[in-house]
């Protein structure tokens, strides 16, 4: 049910419904149930498991949603409008928190805003009109994919990529990249490419210092909103980079203590002398 999203609740109900009504199933419902329980049997034997490895069973589960959208509760639908406004607000508050922390400089076009505020306008219409609550549910979760993809507009335009003339510096050079992940590292391909990529991993805890002296060209990851004394080295380019991975005190003194340093981060491109 977690990959269902914001229409867990309703899922968790079609399943208590699919259970209370199980004797008046027709048999192509019976085999879209066999399904999922197929799938999640299979699931359910690794050791180590992952809700996306779920994901080859959702055309099911979207399948069943809408044989049981009208017996589905109202105030289920309400639910998942709800939280699906406080995701919005929780974007919006985010990307101004983001342009906060780097300083104030602008980072996300008018129309960013615009999709923000249409989608809670439009959200808070379905949550409040009763008569279309069932109707707008599935548009009001698709509108906060679209605020969703809005906030990483930085990270896919010129804020999150080394610019053509860092690129054109290092082709066919090695550079050294951060990782925290297994063979992560090998994402650096696409914004680097037609450049040899090894690793680092981060939990290694080497300084920049360290980093700058063991390596010719090196992708140091510092903070966003400090600058990076980078010493004798040249810089070829900086990106703005999501931090991921957060440990359970990191998320806390987000939440807490507004410390954007544990999202953001910026990287350098360094070129340093041998």
């Amino acid at each position: 049910m977690v990959n269902t999203g914001l229409l867990l609740i309703p899922t968790a109900i079609m399943f208590y419904l699919a259970f209370r009504q199980r004797d008046s199933h027709s048999d192509e419902e019976r085999m879209l149930w066999i399904w999922v329980g197929v799938y999640f049997l299979v699931f359910s034997l690794p050791t180590q498991r992952s809700a996306r490895y779920l994901i080859p069973v959702m055309p099911a589960i979207a399948i069943l949603l809408s044989l049981y959208w009208d017996r589905i509760p109202r105030w289920a639908f309400r639910i998942s409008l709800g939280l699906a406004a406080l995701f919005v607000v929780g974007i919006g508050v985010f990307s101004l928190k983001l342009e906060l922390f780097l300083g104030g400089e602008s980072i996300y076009p008018l129309y960013i805003w615009l999709i923000l505020g249409i989608s809670f306008l439009g959200i808070v219409f379905a949550l409040f009109k009763s008569e279309w609550t069932r109707d707008l549910t599935p548009m009001a979760l698709i509108l906060v994919y679209f605020c969703l993809s809005g906030f990483f507009y930085p990270f896919d335009h010129a804020p999150g990529n080394f610019s053509d003339e860092a690129r054109t510096a290092v082709k066919g050079e090695t550079v050294w990249v951060p990782y925290n992940f297994r063979a992560k590292y090998e994402r650096y391909r696409f914004l680097l490419p037609d450049t040899g990529i090894r690793g680092y991993h981060t939990d290694k805890k080497l300084t920049a210092d360290e980093l700058m002296q063991r390596h010719e060209y090196v992708v140091v990851r510092h903070r966003a909103d400090e600058q990076l004394d980078t010493g004798n080295c040249a810089v070829l380019g900086t990106r703005l980079e999501t931090r991921s991975r957060q440990k359970s005190h990191e998320i806390r003194a987000v939440l807490l203590d507004n410390r954007m340093d544990y999202l953001f981060a910026r990287e350098y491109l360094l070129h340093c002398p041998r």
